[in-house]
């Protein structure tokens, strides 16, 4: 029986690999390692992740040892040891403290993968209580809270909701990442828009192509890219939205 390697495995595998590294003995690293080089997406992925352990491994070097810290430790007189001790135990405690602030600062700020954060959006959002942060039928109301949160609000809601009304906004964070959640409704219909900055984003949709649908469970959801936006929308079935979003060959999913 043959087995198939997916994206998801080979980004696993090929997160072990040493900065540099382009070959392995390994048979299954070596098989995610062609694949990257087949495949775009995964390629892209591969070549944002060595540049970020390039980031790392620059901002490490960066910190400053004494010298001679070894040979201080060593050559210590015993009476005067306790104290000197002390003064290193410190610095090396900051050192470690600097340390941990880049591993955050890489962590925060990594590629991260967009169905990953889709996944993890909807989790939030439709998992969470409260279900909203602001409740408010006004979109200013809206945009002006989002905007005390140092969010962008030039999003644009697709004209085909124009009918929708606003219940109001939550934001779900994870890497850095903070997204709006836009709850809106429509008859019995209850929706979410998530706006999302591409910035950073791995496998994100392509702008102006048609929507990419993928399922969360039994709830579909369908993904599209504007300008420096990408948008997730839940709360239709294919069917549905096929029907509202689709006009004489033509998708509405501006404004």
């Amino acid at each position: 029986m043959w087995y198939f390697m997916n994206l998801d495995e080979a980004k696993l595998l090929l997160e072990t690999l040493r900065p540099g590294q382009t070959e392995s003995e390994d048979p299954r690293v070596a098989e995610a390692l062609a694949l990257a080089r087949e495949n775009a997406i995964l390629n892209e992925w591969l070549t944002a992740q060595r540049q970020f352990d390039r980031d790392m491994a620059s901002q490490l070097n960066s910190i400053l040892v004494p010298p001679a810290l070894r040979s201080q430790l060593l050559q210590l007189p015993r009476q005067r040891f306790k104290a000197r001790f002390l003064r290193h135990a410190l610095a090396l405690a900051a050192c470690l403290g600097i340390f941990a602030l880049v591993g955050q600062s890489w962590w925060e700020s990594r590629p991260v993968d967009f169905a990953s954060l889709r996944q993890h959006i909807l989790d939030q959002s439709w998992g969470t209580s409260p279900h909203l942060a602001l409740r408010s039928g006004r979109w200013d109301e809206v945009r002006s809270w989002l905007s005390g949160q140092n969010l962008a609000t030039d999003f644009q809601v697709p004209s085909a909701l124009e009918n929708a009304k606003l219940k109001g906004c939550n934001i779900v964070r994870w890497h850095g990442h903070s997204v709006p959640v836009l709850c809106l409704t429509e008859g019995h219909r209850h929706m979410h828009l998530y706006v999302v900055d591409r910035m950073e984003l791995v496998d994100v949709p392509k702008g102006g192509g048609a929507p990419v649908l993928a399922n969360y469970g039994a709830l579909p959801t369908f993904s599209w890219t504007r300008a420096d936006r990408a948008y997730v929308l839940t709360g239709f079935n294919a069917q549905a939205f096929l029907k509202k979003f689709r006009k004489s060959g033509h998708w509405l999913l501006t404004t």
